[in-house]
């Protein structure tokens, strides 16, 4: 939201300030604030609608392959799990990346099963627009390539496949060359911040690597430290659905054969060396997932012959509702019903104590969002691993302070809310507290030219969150 709202006061990311953000994410809380004004409901609104349309695409997807039935309950088993809505009340990229990657799934099956050429090519140009919302649906498209490749070596009708391959790389292609002709400005030094970001993770993790892939495993299959003592269980639609989605590579029905090839592609994610971001990647598997799982239920309850089938099939969804929903539901309740009050004083603490040209240093945007106050180029952009790549240093945030009107600068020494006992929101990986500036490695340094150029004029408490705030020594006299 915070960069929305500076790109809405005619910045550009990227090139006025640093940013680890899609660009199509971007754009968008810029649209939005553009028409509606700088506002969190807008932008929570339309996520919301964002994820109901997945739902009913979702539907549409689920009719076409199985039944009308196995597309509606699909649907409502999607909307209804607590990590879908949970990211639907929240303005983040990740329910975008979704719709626009189960659009173009959508648009594929529809353009297969109909024989509209034309539609490979808009599932191509919408599967790039998800990665312009989020790079972790290249799953999606990975997917869809081996699909294609595969009828191409098992299917006679080579040219059919050649024109399908043609047309889908081509809209996908069409679309990238779109976004960069419209992005032309900042193009560079978008692909500078958003791959050096991505490839760097990796690449700082590699030598321990073996250790990653074990906590990737464990995270997956819900085994180790939990937070609140409740698990996210979406990954158990995945595991039941690898053996039906094995099973379809060997049966007739050619257009599931995607849904095997996105469930195989998943389990690919188990070796990437990201930190505690397997379950959010698998947010872009959940979709299929349900759809083979519910397909599967419905199944075992229409068998007739069998008593013992259908109650097969009742234990499945009681196992669900008790790993899954109401663990989730519970989960959620104690995040969401923490009352956190601090973030609107704080905000107006740093409006009284500063002038609108004044720039503010602080690590977490959603407060300088609500203060509507501009920080430095690097510091719009921290996270923990700008810091860890060597994007974010000590000495280069020194220098903003010398190059930039900073008047105020707020550290978050300890604490946090619920929702955030660590950076990473809670894993084994996460500190006590989660500041990202001064636990670094480098971070005493900042904290010691502070003391020297800085005067600790306060420390607030937002929600269990203490911060201290920091005024410029010469700037003392024009405090309000």
């Amino acid at each position: 939201m915070y960069h929305a709202w500076r790109m809405s006061q005619g910045e550009l990311p990227y090139r006025d300030f640093y940013s680890t953000k899609e660009p199509f994410f971007l754009y968008t809380g810029y649209l939005i604030f553009s028409f509606l004004g700088p506002d969190v409901l807008w932008v929570r609104i339309f996520t919301a609608i964002i994820t109901i349309l997945t739902g009913c695409l979702i539907f549409l997807i689920g009719r076409r392959v199985y039944s009308y039935k196995v597309g509606f309950w699909s649907s409502v088993t999607y909307l209804v799990l607590p990590v879908v809505y949970f990211q639907a009340r929240r303005y983040r990229p990740d329910a975008y990346a979704v719709f626009f990657s189960v659009l173009g799934l959508f648009l594929f099956i529809k353009a297969w099963q109909d024989n509209k050429n034309s539609f490979f090519a808009y599932s191509g140009i919408s599967y790039a627009v998800s990665l312009g919302y989020k790079l972790s649906t290249f799953i999606g498209i990975t997917a869809v390539l081996i699909f294609i490749f595969y009828q191409a070596a098992t299917q006679r009708r080579l040219r059919i496949i050649s024109r399908v391959l043609v047309l889908f790389i081509g809209g996908f292609f069409v679309a990238i060359v779109a976004s960069s002709i419209f992005l032309n400005k900042i193009s560079f030094l978008l692909l500078t911040c958003i791959f050096k970001h991505e490839l760097s993770q990796p690449l700082l993790l590699f030598p321990n690597l073996i250790t990653t892939v074990v906590n990737n495993i464990k995270e997956f299959l819900m085994i180790g430290p939990k937070q609140y003592g409740l698990r996210d269980g979406h990954s158990w639609f995945i595991i039941f659905s690898l053996p039906l989605a094995i099973c379809y590579l060997f049966a007739s029905n050619q257009i599931r054969k995607i849904f095997s090839f996105l469930i195989l592609c998943s389990c690919f994610i188990l070796l990437a060396p990201y930190p505690n971001q397997i379950l959010r990647y698998y947010l872009y598997v959940v979709p299929v997932a349900v759809l083979i799982f519910v397909s599967f239920l419905w199944s075992l309850f229409q068998h007739k012959r069998s008593i013992f089938i259908r109650i097969f099939g009742a234990l499945i969804l009681v196992f669900i509702l008790i790993k899954v929903i109401l663990p989730g539901l519970k989960k959620d309740s104690v995040l969401f019903l923490v009352k956190e009050d601090g973030t609107a004083l704080l905000a107006e603490y740093i409006k009284n104590n500063t002038r609108e040209t004044d720039y503010v240093m602080a690590e977490y945007g959603d407060i300088l969002f609500h203060a509507r106050r501009k920080t430095t180029y690097l510091m719009a952009g921290m996270s923990q691993s700008a810091i860890d790549n060597g994007v974010i240093t000590s000495d280069k945030l020194i220098n903003e302070l010398e190059s930039y009107p900073v008047k105020m600068v707020l550290i978050h020494r300890e604490g946090g809310i619920p929702e955030k006992q660590g950076f990473f929101f809670g894993t084994p990986y996460a500190p006590h507290h989660f500041s990202t500036l001064i636990n670094s490695k480098d971070g005493p340094k900042f904290i010691s030219y502070l003391h020297k150029h800085y005067l600790l004029t306060d420390t607030l408490n937002r929600s269990g969150e203490i911060f201290d705030i920091y005024y410029k020594k010469e700037s003392l006299n024009s405090l309000k």
